[in-house]
């Protein structure tokens, strides 16, 4: 993932206490020298400038935050809320335990990078003027497909497709149940799909949504080997204190779901369809 642009301007500080990372070690060698160097940065760097986001039914917070003389935005979500039995929204659909929090954002961006997906961006947990959040990198170069300013062709559909595929894989190992087009956005110099807005993740279902259980899946090879790696003890290692224990089994009996899957898939499609290089 590409480090976002950096820009200059600046007005005064605020004041912050920075929060120890969980995760901050472990998985860190799947992380890469740009994607520390972001975390480093979010997680120790001075916030300059604050603007309010008008978007969004959390409303998040972007901020400016200055480190060694370079600037970088970001989003700063503190949600982190829990509504036991169920709850119905006004799309008609309802959810039983519901869960939103801002801790949901840096347990995806851990697990993205151990799965070498690199899709999400960087994450850090962060205490800003007295509040826990999450600051999550902003992406200046991205946006939603329709902010493009020109249509797609052909062939770059068909790439963003298989695109797609990883992201339908990965919403459904962590069962988030946000993926609206608007948390999606394409990266204006190489079109690479780039995930966003993982505070409604890590439900505890056990099944597979069932969008992404009646297609097909396409994955890379090795991401596929990645998913066949994880273990109950590298999963809890990894993102202790960003979800409970019951999350985690329930991550990893989607996870078993998905490996059978792909080997149903591959065995009726043939695995140069399902697995890719």
């Amino acid at each position: 993932m590409k480090t976002p642009t950096l820009f200059l301007g600046g007005i005064a500080v605020v004041a912050l206490r920075v929060l120890s990372l969980e995760g901050a070690s472990l998985g860190a060698e799947t992380r890469g020298p740009e994607d520390l160097a972001v975390e480093d940065c979010l997680s120790q760097g001075v916030v300059v400038e604050e603007f309010e986001v008008p978007i969004g039914i959390t409303r998040p917070k972007r901020l400016v935050v200055e480190c060694e003389g370079e600037r970088i935005q970001a989003i700063f979500k503190h949600v982190d809320k829990v509504k036991r039995g169920r709850t119905r929204f006004s799309s008609g659909r309802s959810e039983l335990n519901f869960t939103d929090s801002y801790k949901y954002e840096r347990a995806a961006y851990l697990l993205d990078r151990v799965l070498g997906i690199h899709r999400v961006p960087v994450a850090v947990i962060r205490k800003i003027k007295g509040r826990d959040g999450a600051l999550v990198q902003w992406l200046e170069n991205a946006s939603m497909e329709a902010q493009l300013g020109r249509s797609l062709t052909t062939q770059e559909r068909i790439d963003l497709a298989h695109q797609k595929s990883t992201m339908h894989l990965f919403d459904a190992l962590i069962y988030n149940t946000d993926r609206r087009t608007e948390n999606w956005l394409i990266g204006h110099d190489d079109l690479r799909l780039y995930l966003i807005d993982h505070s409604r993740a890590f439900r505890t279902q056990t099944e597979l949504p069932e969008d992404f259980a009646k297609r097909p899946a396409r994955i890379s090879r090795s991401v596929y080997t990645r998913l066949q790696d994880l273990s109950d003890a590298s999963v809890t290692d990894l993102l202790e204190g960003l979800i409970d224990k019951d999350q985690i089994r329930a991550l990893l009996a989607r996870r078993d779901l998905i490996l059978q899957k792909i080997s149903q898939d591959i065995e009726t499609h043939g695995p140069d369809t399902i697995l890719s290089d």
